[in-house]
């Protein structure tokens, strides 16, 4: 058997990958997609919110999927964009920077973003485009539309950092806490007033950042607070594995799979308020507290920490006694 090599981009970068049945392979791995896995955690997780003893517990975990959903459909959209042919090795090249960067440049529309799909416009409607091009059932509303335009603010949403510090915040080791906060109103220093609608919904998580102008390192805690509806969560993980099978059977097709293939549309008869959640704009209210810090002589430089972490190695090893190293003030 002949061998077969493939060159495709990974964002900005280029790779190729060789072997007697790419094409094989390439396909198994295509059909093995499955975006219901998303329905089903939107679905087992969503009737449980109200149940008094796992409903925050329920919660957090519908909002983890949805961030887990999120990431996963447009991971599969860059695939497709960049390397339709050989998406079983883009996917696991591609790291969560890269990701970000993609679905970046989708957004603005950017002609530079390399991409062997062969399309007119890099848009999140181009690709609805390309990929719900198949014939749809009586009775669907205009699905280009309503697919370009839920992935395009599904990937705002990606890029919103606070969702994505909330994301790392309950997938590693659960530092969010479960509950949102009630409704509430501020003024900005600039006059501006802002009002944050109530839920008993949300997360609450710190967010470690950089205080201004001082040496590297030296940082400050950001008190985050989001709120979310969980109904807006489950549709949402719907349209998500709607989408994912749309683009798994746009995969088998332009990867010589002739079998039937099955898309799923938004139907006018039960269209949930997917379509609404998305015209309605953000699925988030949040807000954030960061207390000021000045710069001044007490904060240390680089080679002043490291400098301080090795003699209280060394004390320890003398002591025998763990020693938490604390500047003097």
């Amino acid at each position: 058997m002949n061998q077969q090599t493939i060159i495709f981009p990974v964002n900005n970068r280029a790779y190729s990958i060789s072997g007697s049945n790419l094409e094989y392979d390439n396909l198994a791995f295509v059909k093995g997609i499955n975006g219901e896995f998303f329905s089903y955690l939107g679905d087992t997780h969503g009737d449980k919110t109200e149940d008094s003893e796992v409903g925050g517990r329920a919660a957090m975990a519908l909002r983890l999927a949805y961030h887990h959903g999120v990431e996963a459909l447009l991971a599969l959209l860059a695939g497709t964009l960049q390397a339709p042919n050989a998406i079983v090795a883009w996917l696991p090249l591609c790291n969560t920077q890269d990701l970000r960067e993609i679905v970046a440049a989708i957004n603005r529309k950017d002609t530079a973003l390399l991409h062997l799909l062969k399309m007119s416009e890099v848009s999140w409607h181009g690709l609805a485009r390309i990929i719900n091009q198949f014939q749809v059932p009586e009775g669907t509303p205009e699905h280009v539309a309503a697919f370009g335009d839920v992935w395009q603010h599904l990937a705002k949403q990606f890029l919103y950092d606070g969702n994505q510090s909330e994301y790392n915040a309950i997938k590693h080791g659960f530092r969010a806490s479960a509950g949102g906060f009630m409704n509430m109103k501020f003024k900005a220093t600039d006059g501006t007033e802002h009002h944050f609608e109530g839920s008993k919904f949300g997360s609450r998580f710190f967010v470690p950042v950089d205080v201004p102008r001082a040496p590297k390192g030296n940082l400050r805690l950001k008190r985050c607070a989001i709120n979310w509806k969980p109904e807006g969560l489950v549709d949402s993980l719907h349209m998500i594995a709607m989408s994912i099978n749309n683009v798994h059977m746009f995969l088998r097709h332009i990867n010589g799979d002739k079998s039937e293939l099955r898309m799923m549309f938004p139907t006018l008869k039960n269209p949930g308020s997917i379509l609404g959640f998305v015209a309605d704009g953000p699925d988030v209210i949040g807000f954030d507290y960061v207390e000021d810090i000045t710069p001044s002589s007490i904060f240390p430089t680089q080679p002043k920490m490291l400098e301080q972490i090795q003699e209280t190695i060394a004390r320890d090893k003398q002591h025998n006694a763990p020693v938490v190293p604390v500047l003097p003030a």
